[in-house]
């Protein structure tokens, strides 16, 4: 009983400390519609773009036993609300040439994919290339939500997948106050 309510506690502080990291990564994007990047350092590390694209994102989890060759970051450009649609910008950053890269976006239970810019398939992708995606979905209820997105990778020497996974925490509808309630 004393292990089930100390686990019970140490969750509801991660929880908290989850929806406080997902709530500080909240910004605007500027993005409309997919943009390429090239970099321009043969130091992806050195290059400017990439650090901006760094310090503005959050890098997804990846999951499964892909190996392909890329790193996938996720930025909310606004609060996710029940109901609601909420933009999500997910950045694709080919870490080797290939000479096809797609993106998609699996279907998941309680959050619907709203609207996606096209494309989401790039040919003759170049290492050090940024993709920007910007992406619409619609949480049918509160609470946290996993958004996952696959990236193919074709090479020469054959294909590859590798999916990403990317916490949401949709937080419930403002509660509107009472009508006729005096202030104070």
């Amino acid at each position: 009983m004393a292990f089930r309510q100390s686990f019970n506690q140490s969750f509801s502080g991660a929880g908290m400390l989850l929806a406080l990291v997902l709530l500080a990564g909240c910004q605007e994007s500027s993005a409309p519609a997919p943009t390429k990047t090239t970099a321009r350092a043969h130091n992806d590390a050195a290059d400017p773009i990439r650090q901006q694209l760094q310090r503005s994102s959050t890098a997804g989890v990846r999951t499964g036993m892909g190996d392909a060759a890329v790193e996938v970051r996720f930025a909310l450009s606004s609060a996710p609300m029940p109901g609601r649609p909420f933009g999500l910008t997910v950045s694709v950053l080919p870490n080797e040439a290939s000479m096809n890269l797609s993106v998609e976006v699996p279907p998941a239970e309680d959050l619907k994919l709203a609207h996606v810019a096209a494309p989401v398939s790039y040919d003759k992708v170049e290492k050090g290339s940024i993709f920007t995606i910007p992406m619409e979905f619609v949480a049918a209820t509160a609470g946290v939500h996993i958004v996952s997105v696959t990236v193919h990778s074709q090479i020469p020497t054959g294909s590859d997948s590798v999916t990403y996974a990317y916490p949401v925490l949709v937080g419930s509808a403002p509660v509107a106050p009472a009508t006729g309630a005096e202030s104070r």
